[in-house]
């Protein structure tokens, strides 16, 4: 890589190399605008990651996932218009992650009547949860689920204490 000066460095030249009107020339040679880059003895360090970056590139992840649908698809696949599924969001009968103006993105396994009613238990439960939370809290690996999701293992048989252990997990934190 090479930097261009822009001045270049006046430099005298010897008396004997003068103007007529005694002022001291500037010799070409002595200069350039042609910089050397100071050359790094330091490797380049990987840029560090904030823990608010971490956690907005995860929640691109999740939201960008095929798994969440654009608004417009759910309504199609749950056979409803899209203002039915924009007052089921806004009454909280629906899971719904937004990200920024990108808009709605519903878990397509809402469209499974026994999950969705766990999303609705919970949100019974915790009227004003925040989304994303509630997603995490479904869809992360739970202890008492024996490393799994509380969406993955859930059945008829174990709906009531699948559900509690979603509304104890988000009533610890």
């Amino acid at each position: 890589a090479v930097l261009y000066s822009g001045g270049f460095p006046a430099t005298t030249v010897p008396a004997s190399k003068m103007s007529v009107s005694n002022e001291p020339l500037l010799n070409a040679a002595q200069y350039s605008p042609v910089l050397p880059v100071p050359m790094q003895t330091e490797q380049l360090r990987e840029p560090r990651v904030s823990d608010i970056q971490r956690q907005r590139a995860e929640m691109l992840a999740i939201y960008e996932a095929a798994s969440n649908l654009p608004l417009l698809i759910f309504a199609k696949l749950a056979g409803k218009s899209r203002d039915q599924i924009n007052r089921d969001i806004k009454a909280r009968r629906l899971l719904s992650l937004s990200l920024g103006n990108r808009g709605q993105r519903i878990p397509d396994w809402q469209l499974d009547p026994l999950r969705h009613k766990l999303i609705l238990a919970a949100l019974a439960r915790f009227p004003d949860v925040d989304a994303w939370r509630l997603y995490r809290t479904v869809c992360e690996p739970h202890e008492r689920l024996k490393g799994r999701s509380p969406i993955d293992v859930l059945t008829l048989e174990n709906f009531d204490v699948t559900a509690r252990i979603v509304c104890s997990a988000l009533g610890s934190s």
